[in-house]
């Protein structure tokens, strides 16, 4: 009795596995092709020994027509705007292999008997896949308009630059422009809807180098602190695009360090437990527009000179690997 259970279970097993592995029959229509080849539709023509095969062909087909459709948007915007060609180039250029195409529907397979293979036709009614699309598009670029706006507000270029950072750093992290460009295939029209916001994140790059011109950066120290400290925060803003001074009354902007080190002495050696901070002040107003606070577990050594290369590498370490995200969510 037992092992007729077992089968029974490995049986209805293996059907539902069968059933999850195996290609859904595809909606079929009665349209013409005339009507599927009119601008109300995408469609795609494939072939293929099978039924099965032919709706894959077709599906691959209406993917490379979504896929060249964004190049050539690329490169007619490139040429318009050559000023920031390389960055846009760079920014949009997709290829969709990892998009996955909604609200697909197919032609009734037939055989073709010229080629011998079947035919069949796979299309996406615009406005069913618009409706469908909309809640993507402003889930994506809703976080970023979000920063976006609180740049746009703040008066300290600094501030300014540290809120595009995050703007820029989200766009990254998501697919606001990816969206976008497939909002062009799938509807030009309402893709002029979000023109606006297409253009922003496009000239961002642009927008936060002119910024940065006029956010010159002098890094000083406090006490008898490492010099190596100093050139690991430069290379961090440096990094950023952030120009540097080493003059303070040259610089825009001052960005005082100062490492409280904690010096403990036992039997075992000496050690530190280091306070980080670094305030970026405005030479204008004296305002504080960024702040970096670190503390650091207790390190050390059997004698001082060791245990001062040890904090010395772990501080310039840290700095390098927190700094720099650190700015990118000043703005939150």
């Amino acid at each position: 009795m037992k092992k007729t259970f077992k089968n029974i279970v490995i049986f209805l097993i293996s059907c539902i596995l069968c059933s999850c592995v195996s290609t859904p029959k595809p909606k079929t229509t009665g349209l013409t092709e005339d009507e599927l080849f009119s601008s109300a539709y995408i469609a795609a023509r494939g072939y293929g020994e099978s039924e099965e095969a032919s709706c894959q062909n077709a599906i691959a087909a209406l993917s490379r027509y979504f896929s060249s459709q964004i190049k050539v948007e690329t490169a007619q915007k490139t040429i318009v705007q050559e000023s920031v060609s390389q960055s846009r180039l760079e920014d949009i250029t997709r290829v969709l292999s990892d998009t996955e195409l909604f609200a697909v529907h197919y032609t009734k397979p037939k055989f073709n008997k010229t080629a011998k293979q079947y035919e069949v036709i796979s299309y996406i009614n615009r406005d069913e896949a618009l409706k469908i699309y909309e809640p993507k598009i402003k889930e994506a670029i809703k976080p970023f308009l979000a920063i976006y706006s609180q740049a746009e507000i703040q008066r300290d270029l600094f501030k300014k630059t540290i809120f595009y950072l995050q703007a820029k750093n989200i766009v990254q992290n998501n697919s606001a422009l990816k969206v976008l460009q497939f909002l062009h295939v799938l509807s030009p029209d309402e893709a002029e809807n979000y023109a606006d916001v297409e253009d922003k994140i496009i000239n961002l790059n642009a927008k936060i180098k002119e910024i940065q011109t006029k956010c010159t950066v002098s890094v000083t120290l406090t006490g008898a602190m490492p010099e190596q400290i100093k050139t690991s925060i430069e290379e961090v803003l440096l990094n950023l695009g952030f120009p540097l001074s080493n003059k303070n009354t040259q610089a825009a902007y001052i960005c005082k360090t100062k490492l409280a080190e904690n010096k403990s002495e036992l039997q075992a050696g000496v050690f530190f437990t280091p306070d980080l901070s670094i305030d970026i002040v405005s030479q204008q107003n004296d305002e504080l527009v960024f702040s970096y606070k670190k503390r650091f577990v207790r390190m050390g050594a059997s004698t001082e000179v060791m245990a001062k290369k040890r904090i010395e590498h772990n501080i310039c370490s840290e700095i390098k690997v927190s700094l720099p995200p650190a700015f990118k969510k000043a703005g939150e």
